[in-house]
């Protein structure tokens, strides 16, 4: 079965993107920060994330993605990352 996907407005409208339309925006049930877009699908147990993170100049663009994904774990007390 081929799914329907519908064009969100992130953050105001300052990005949109498609994602299916299963996916309901979690601001509706549950406080979410203002850096964050949060959709989930109860029948499914998924969510999709997306967050606004800051510009690091110190951090070469190859390690960008572990550095921005080990800071959420630490803010998060994540046992590992």
């Amino acid at each position: 079965m081929e799914e329907t996907f519908v064009q969100r407005p992130l953050f105001g409208g300052a990005i949109h993107f498609a994602l299916p339309t299963r996916f309901d925006d979690t601001i509706q049930f549950r406080e979410v920060p203002d850096h964050q877009e949060v959709f989930s699908d109860p029948d499914t147990d998924q969510s999709v994330i997306v967050e606004i993170v800051e510009y690091d100049p110190s951090v070469s663009d190859a390690d960008i993605g572990k550095f921005h994904l080990d800071e959420i774990a630490h803010v998060s007390d994540a046992a590992a990352s």
